[in-house]
């Protein structure tokens, strides 16, 4: 019976055993920790981490009270895969999923920010609603033993960088601890040890400033303060449709805030596009467009005023800052945060107008944009894509399932040869024990004939006498 209990604890979580003089069995488990040391035992719990209290962790119960075990503490058993599954899979796939949730969200955000509604209203107007999604923020936990009066942190998401006309984000899908031992901040990538370390939380920002987010504290830090960050965890849960335009439309900002536009009394041959726009971009007013004229004696534009201008040429950029900028057909224009192209065969004081937009009516320029974002490079840095993050999470998964099923057969053989070697030596055979049965019964069979002879004889020489 007591080593039936034993085979059934370390189902549980893997148990070593060592036989005292008395006979009697220690039991430890993980890397030698008691659980029965003679006559005294100890039990295990579930508590919460102290890390994150809203996560269960595992405790020994002895006289000296309850004590939290890393998880890397226990090893084999029921109870280990549970924790590993926890950790190497439900998180990393949480962390997946939010890192694609937040960045769909920031990054459209940021993009639906530059356009212009159905009530014809653009960022800066009254009114006008910028973000398409709601996101909550990260999620920060202060550890329970921290210090009275330690600092409170939190985190935000930074806003998404802007680079060739796409935005993208930078965050990973790991988590974070940020730790304070009385004179340094050090901030640790738990998915690669990577860490950054300076004496204030500004310095700190500066240095973490590739990883998609911030912090900020209030109070004093305290030595031994520690604090879990999880920039993604709970983003894909948090993520919804800003409620201001799920009821009412007109405020999907479709449009794009400025048009340009070729003069209507143009003889040459040359045509503009109808423009964007990138962050910071400064929107014509209704009241004062810009008309640029093109003179065939400079062969180029004026009119652009006191803005500088770039032209982008096959990928190499000039600047100008003031006066004529010379024309070459196909050739991207850009000032004041608004770019377009124009092409053909201008004739001398052609002009070409770039405006506010009026209403946004029959321009879906900024939805386009958006739509694009599905196949953009728009995670990781620019580097990849929602689709691509989300293909190698669910390849990671799959991975981890196709690994588990074999060690699962591996460690079945293990398992029966283990059980095999213990019954040849204590377990019990049952063709065995039927053969001892008979053996038994036939000795019994005996004795009592041997006895019935006796009782017997022993009337017969009562009945002589």
């Amino acid at each position: 019976q007591r080593d039936l209990l034993i085979s059934d604890l370390n189902k549980l979580v893997g148990v070593q055993t060592t036989t005292n003089t008395n006979g009697s069995v220690n039991v430890f488990f993980g890397h030698g920790q008691p659980l029965v040391v003679g006559g005294t035992a100890s039990s295990l719990a579930a508590v919460p981490s102290s890390a994150d209290p809203s996560r269960l962790a595992v405790g020994i119960v002895n006289a000296a009270g309850t004590q939290e075990l890393p998880e890397s503490v226990l090893s084999g058993g029921a109870l280990t895969g549970i924790l590993q599954y926890r950790a190497e899979s439900l998180d990393k796939a949480a962390n997946a999923l939010g890192q694609i949730a937040a960045s769909v969200a920031l990054t459209l955000n940021a993009q639906h920010a530059l356009g212009q509604n159905l009530l014809g209203q653009i960022s800066g107007d009254s009114g006008f609603v910028a973000d398409f999604f709601k996101l909550g923020t990260p999620r920060v936990v202060a550890n329970t033993n921290n210090p009275t009066g330690a600092a409170t942190v939190t985190a935000a998401f930074s806003a998404p960088t802007y680079n060739d006309g796409q935005f993208s984000t930078n965050l990973t899908a790991s988590d974070y601890r940020l730790n304070y031992d009385g004179s340094t901040l050090q901030l640790t990538r738990l998915s690669d040890n990577v860490s950054w370390s300076a004496s204030s939380v500004a310095a700190l920002n500066t240095s973490i400033a590739g990883e998609g987010f911030s912090l900020g504290a209030s109070g004093s830090f305290v030595a031994g303060s520690s604090y879990l960050i999880q920039p993604t965890r709970d983003a894909a849960q948090n993520i919804s449709v800003n409620e201001l335009v799920s009821a009412d439309v007109r405020q999907i900002a479709v449009a794009a805030p400025a048009l340009a536009s070729a003069g209507t009394s143009n003889v040459g041959t040359a045509s503009i596009s109808s423009g964007s726009v990138a962050p910071g971009y400064t929107a014509p007013t209704t009241a004062s467009p810009v008309t640029l004229t093109y003179s065939s004696s400079s062969g180029g534009f004026s009119g652009f005023s006191s803005y500088p201008v770039t032209v982008n040429v096959d990928g190499v950029e000039t600047s100008y800052a003031s006066g004529t900028v010379p024309y070459t057909s196909g050739a991207t224009i850009s000032f004041a945060g608004i770019s377009f192209t124009v092409t053909g065969s201008p004739s001398d004081g052609d002009t070409f107008t770039v405006a506010r937009n009026v209403n946004g009516v029959s321009d879906n320029r900024n939805a386009l944009l958006m739509a694009q974002m599905q196949t953009g490079k728009t995670m990781a840095g620019g580097t990849a894509s929602f689709s691509t993050v989300y293909a190698q999470m669910v390849s990671d998964a799959g991975n981890q399932g196709s690994e588990a099923e074999t060690v699962l057969a591996a460690r079945q053989t293990m398992l029966k040869q283990a059980e095999t070697a213990r019954n040849s030596v204590s377990g019990v055979n049952l063709d065995e024990e039927a053969v001892h049965l008979i053996e038994y019964q036939q000795a019994y069979q005996a004795a009592a004939r041997m006895l019935q002879i006796a009782s017997q004889l022993f009337d017969s020489i009562l009945a002589i006498g």
